[in-house]
């Protein structure tokens, strides 16, 4: 009977966090980023923005929560985070509190395009092209694959959905099953 009671007692989730996404080059709005509520390590909701950027959690009982926003060609951003894979801020709720103004401030994702020639000036397909960003390992310089893909017809490529940063670019072709003697390998 006394768990009855304490369980009729309960007061119901009242709690509502709302806040916005938005670019962080334009201070725009963006609408349909999936936003992310978690509580603890668990994950409790997701919401899309609205055309003006903001989303609303309601019906939410008092603890610690956590903001995440995801939006493709955009990076990874959270509540009170300073910068794209940094900690997010926590967001304490009391019984029926509301909190506004959390908002994520996402990053443009960038990309690297180019062509690919010849000596003789002219176009190369089918090349592989790589992003490669350096890191240090043990105190020595190592290359990690960032993006990669190939040439088009016109010697065209594009890397894309890549954080900000350095990159180094890397070309090669080897002689493939098949292909046409005359044309040579490509050292990278």
């Amino acid at each position: 009977a006394a768990l009855l009671l304490l369980a009729f007692l309960q007061v119901p989730a009242t709690g509502i966090i709302r806040g916005h996404a938005f670019a962080s080059s334009t201070g725009l709005p963006l609408k349909r980023v999936q936003v992310l509520l978690k509580k603890g390590a668990n994950s409790v909701r997701t919401v899309l923005s609205g055309r003006d950027g903001s989303y609303e959690f309601l019906n939410l009982s008092p603890g610690d929560y956590s903001v995440t926003c995801t939006k493709k060609g955009y990076l990874t951003a959270g509540y009170g985070a300073k910068g794209p894979d940094q900690p997010r801020a926590l967001i304490t709720l009391l019984d029926r509190e509301e909190t506004s103004a959390r908002d994520c401030r996402l990053q443009h994702n960038g990309s690297i395009d180019g062509i690919i020639l010849d000596e003789d000036g002219e176009p190369l397909a089918d090349v592989d092209v790589s992003a490669l960003v350096r890191n240090y390992r043990h105190g020595q310089p190592n290359y990690a694959r960032a993006a990669a893909i190939k040439t088009d017809d016109h010697g065209r490529y594009r890397l894309y959905e890549l954080p900000p940063g350095r990159y180094c670019l890397q070309a090669w072709r080897g002689l493939r099953a098949g292909s046409n003697l005359e044309e040579p390998a490509l050292a990278p």
